[in-house]
């Protein structure tokens, strides 16, 4: 009995294999002529006269100057070095936000707290702080460091 099921549990998925292959062949797609044509290696006139061209001559075709080509090249990239641009970083203040935690919603789909009147989730980042982690009492914050926002106790 057990034999038969373990012959079964094999031959099953091979079968099914087997039929979808055979339904695959069956099915006919009606082919683009136009493909046929790409897929054999064959060019419209268009593409071989394109093909014939120098590169300098196909620039004159399609009415491209070298000068507007250069000239738009040389107008991306600044001219001095990227690192002479990039601003230096002012340290990092420690953390700006004090008792700026008003309210902590914890549901099962997901964290959210107000801290400063702006709604956040987990991730997201407020006066260049990170919210690592939001729990039911409290919100962790990194900066450089990592802090503790805790909900005041009303009475």
């Amino acid at each position: 009995m057990k034999d038969n099921k373990i012959r079964i549990f094999i031959a099953f998925p091979i079968i099914l294999v087997i039929i979808f292959i055979v339904v695959a062949n069956s099915i006919h797609f009606p082919v683009d002529e136009s493909l046929l044509g790409a897929l054999k290696g064959e060019l419209s006139e268009s593409e071989r006269q394109a093909l014939a061209l120098t590169p300098s001559e196909l620039m004159k075709r399609m009415r491209v100057s070298r000068a507007s080509v250069e000239s738009f090249v040389r107008g991306s990239f600044p001219p001095e070095a990227l690192e002479s641009l990039v601003p230096e970083t002012a340290p990092e203040a420690e953390f700006t936000i004090k008792d700026g935690l008003s309210l902590i919603v914890v549901s099962e789909r997901s964290r959210m707290a107000i801290i400063k009147g702006i709604v956040v989730k987990e991730g997201d980042s407020i006066d260049g702080v990170k919210v690592a982690k939001i729990e039911p009492r409290r919100v962790l914050l990194k900066n450089k460091t990592t802090h503790w926002l805790h909900m005041e106790e009303r009475k």
